[in-house]
């Protein structure tokens, strides 16, 4: 008998000499074995590191039957597959839900080598890859091998436009696209019923002045208006009937015009110096000459009292201005000699060549006690100018020069 060789074992034949034959099939319960080469292999369970063989039956199954195997057929219901790779023991189970149909999983060729993806860990996806349903969760990392558009409702543009950078993402037309470029100052601003426009504010002459610049908007004022300011106005219309202007913080001053029956123009003339209006209440003093075109009525009185008791005296151009001079405090005759014309004329800012002023001079007592008026530098007196006791005389002084060092006025 030869020697037995791998794979071979004592074959007894009836009425032959034991001969070494090919191993060609196996039944056993459990099979556990380096290398098998067999034609049938039928076990309970099998544990081998390589298997080859036309037939392996596995549990009452047939897996392979034939020289090639077109399927594999496998009953359980789960962990239908089990591999422990290396000697730790650990075991890698694959198992498979069953289905609700009749159903075919197919393994496509990468054309390379490549792993099964899993719906856990992190892992990297190599290749264009085309998902014909919805993408539902979070993705994140770089997604430039992505092609197509991608709707809105997904996650994505609904747009295939390139970004320009450095502008603003606005919605138009359903899709996610860039607004125009903006350039200093501009804003994105709301039209009714169609997409924002790029746009810039813009100021009102005289009113508000808007300065753009990158990354900024100044608004400001023609003038500063704060309160501690004084901004200047051509005119101002104030609307309101009554108290139109208040003048103060603590005290205050209110100018108040009641509404004319027609629109009227109160004009401030300038009286060449510094003035004050004059009010219907208080003390004060009427400087200049006035002229009154109608009929004057003075409630008061109004006079200067020559208060001397000497004969003869000087009055000033503040009592002659002032309109009644009286005498009463002497017994006897008394000489009044009036003010000098540049004296009067300084005394009335403003005044003309042909303005008249009025003063009447009063001499209480007996017709003794007279009142002479005497004449002074620049001065002209014409009729007769004696007041006598308990009487009055109306005296017209009449500005003829006003000019300086050549002052002028006559006397009636």
């Amino acid at each position: 008998m030869s020697a037995i060789t791998y794979d071979q074992f004592i074959e007894q034949t009836t009425g032959l000499l034991p001969n070494s034959s090919i191993v060609r099939s196996f039944r056993a319960q459990y099979i556990n074995a380096t290398n098998s080469n067999a034609t049938n292999i039928n076990a309970a369970n099998i544990n081998a590191t390589n298997i080859n063989a036309t037939n392996i039956i596995v549990g009452g199954v047939t897996y392979l039957n034939g020289s090639i195997a077109s399927s594999i057929i496998n009953t359980a219901t789960s962990n239908q597959l089990k591999f422990q790779p290396g000697a730790v023991g650990r075991t890698l189970t694959i198992n498979v839900i069953q289905p609700s149909v009749d159903s075919i999983v197919t393994l496509p060729d990468p054309g390379t080598n490549a792993s099964v993806i899993y719906d856990v860990s992190a892992q990297t996806i190599s290749g264009v890859k085309t998902f014909s349903a919805a993408i539902v969760g979070s993705v994140s990392g770089t997604a430039t091998n992505i092609t197509g558009v991608v709707a809105v409702a997904n996650g994505g543009t609904n747009s295939s436009t390139v970004l320009n950078n450095n502008r603003i993402i606005v919605s138009s037309g359903g899709s996610i696209v860039e607004a125009v470029a903006a350039t200093n100052g501009q804003l994105l601003i709301g039209s009714a019923g169609t997409a924002p426009v790029i746009s810039s504010i813009s100021g009102t002459a005289n009113q508000i002045i808007v300065t753009n610049g990158p990354g900024s908007i100044v608004l400001s004022l023609p003038q500063n208006i704060g309160v501690v300011n004084a901004p200047t106005f051509a005119n101002a219309s104030l609307t309101a009937v009554t108290n139109q202007l208040t003048l103060g913080t603590t005290t205050t001053a209110t100018i108040n015009a009641s509404a004319p029956a027609a629109s009227r123009v109160y004009t401030i003339s300038d009286p060449g110096l510094s003035a004050s209006f004059v009010m219907t209440e208080g003390v004060q003093t009427i400087n200049g000459s006035k002229t009154f075109s109608g009929t004057t009525l003075l409630s008061g009185t109004v006079k200067s009292r020559i208060t001397t008791a000497a004969v003869t005296t000087t009055i000033t151009a503040a009592q002659v201005i002032a309109g009644i001079a009286t005498d009463n405090t002497t017994a006897t005759a008394v000489s009044c000699q009036l003010p000098t014309s540049a004296a009067l004329v300084a005394a009335l800012p403003g005044v003309a060549v042909g303005d008249v002023i009025i003063c009447v001079f009063v001499a209480y007592g007996s017709n003794t006690n007279s009142l002479t008026l005497t004449t002074n530098t620049g001065l002209t007196l014409l009729g007769t100018p004696v007041v006598l006791g308990n009487t009055s005389r109306t005296v017209l002084i009449m500005f003829t020069n006003v000019t300086a060092s050549s002052e002028a006025v006559s006397v009636y």
